[in-house]
């Protein structure tokens, strides 16, 4: 679980530098996640490690849009 986390947390990283330095008009995370695809096409195959703590995010993704919800229902009247 833990080198399933260091392969996610590594490319999130390189994306960041790659948005810092090279592209920055695209954040870092999108590139991070891009490089990650490419690098699991490669590969051909999917750790057991990082399938675990994706699907373990994956559980809790919908967490994710409480607060955009709640934003929208607390300015509801300024942006009708």
């Amino acid at each position: 679980m833990i080198a399933g986390l260091v392969q996610i947390l590594l490319f999130q990283g390189l994306g960041e530098l790659i948005s810092k330095f090279v592209l920055t008009t695209l954040p870092g995370p999108v590139i991070g996640l891009v490089l990650l695809l490419a690098w699991l096409m490669l590969r051909g195959k999917l750790d057991p490690s990082l399938a675990l703590v994706a699907d373990g995010f994956s559980q809790y993704l919908g967490l994710l849009f409480v607060p955009a919800a709640v934003g929208v229902v607390l300015f509801l009247p300024q942006l009708k």
